[in-house]
């Protein structure tokens, strides 16, 4: 029985989502021998992909059943692959290698030099297949987390998280793109057009803006993403303030729990977290074809893309 591939199309959308959910959730069984109690992802991630990528959205088909999905970011010269699934028993047929050429091949036709994704160190089908794609591994990636029904200690002197508006998206997209490489412009404008998401900016005196954070819920918590703040403002409570600010919104909507992404070589970020109360959820790798993404201090990728 031989696969068949082609771009993805409206009416996939509710497949996608279920490959998402199995395969990650057969995926983590797997791995740690726990129960599969994975929530299922938003809808509206999904629909935001193919409307923004359309030409890296890609299935492929068996017997006119699609078994497989891989969804690609074009963000300038960087880019990002994932969510790639397979439905569980069919992972070893070729798919998942034959939807990531055609993801990179998209990509590359974008003039994108970069391309990251994150998988899990402990999943070596994975990691080799990626390798003989030719990635690199660049690094780890760290998703933290902590109960959000404490304050967190110490507030922003002079400075205060607000949700941003459409004015603020310039001031925004230029900051995430001079410390990531990354113009997430459609993700931005996705946070702040969804109600369970939003854009925060970090204001002090003035109309200044000293740092940054999306947030978006996933998988029924509440994630914290392109987290940025100022060398200046970190030494005035910057990170509590715009952590208070995350905590507010989620608050407001039901949920207890905040995760935060970024990468284990931001130390001052990773130690900071930790201060406040953070713990490990998930340890990954990051890996990389062609040159290295950048990485600064005090700021965290946007990975909504991933598990």
């Amino acid at each position: 029985m031989n696969l068949e591939f082609r771009l993805m199309r409206q009416s996939d959308l509710d497949v996608a989502r279920r490959l998402d959910r199995d395969s990650f959730g057969a995926l983590f069984h797997e791995l740690t021998g726990q129960p599969d109690t994975l929530a299922p992802r938003e809808p509206e991630f999904f629909a935001h992909w193919l409307r923004t990528d359309p030409g890296g959205a890609w299935v492929a088909e068996l017997n006119g059943e699609v078994v497989g999905v891989n969804f690609n970011h074009a963000r300038g010269c960087n880019a990002w692959i994932g969510p790639l699934a397979m439905k569980p028993g069919v992972q070893l047929r070729g798919g998942g290698r034959r939807l990531c050429e055609k993801g990179i091949e998209y990509l590359e036709a974008q003039g994108c030099s970069a391309i990251g994704l994150d998988t899990y160190a402990n999943n070596p089908v994975s990691v080799s297949l990626y390798l003989k794609l030719g990635f690199e591994v660049a690094g780890g990636t760290l998703v933290l987390r902590r109960d959000l029904t404490e304050t967190f200690p110490g507030g922003g002197v002079g400075l205060q998280a607000l949700p941003a508006t459409e004015a603020d998206m310039p001031t925004l997209v230029r900051l995430d793109e001079n410390e990531s490489g990354f113009r997430r412009e459609p993700d931005f404008r996705f946070a702040l057009d969804w109600e369970a998401a939003t854009l925060l900016k970090l204001c002090g005196d003035g109309d200044s803006t000293h740092g940054m954070a999306v947030c978006c819920q996933k998988r029924g918590a509440g994630l914290l993403g392109s987290l940025y703040v100022s060398a200046e403002a970190a030494g005035r409570g910057g990170l509590t303030a715009l952590l208070e600010g995350a905590r507010a919104f989620y608050l407001a909507r039901g949920l207890h729990e905040l995760q935060v992404t970024l990468t284990a070589s931001d130390l001052r970020l990773t130690e900071a977290l930790f201060d406040l109360g953070f713990k490990t959820r998930t340890a990954m790798v990051r890996m990389v074809r062609e040159r290295k993404l950048r990485s600064g201090p005090l700021r965290g990728p946007l990975c909504s893309e991933k598990g």
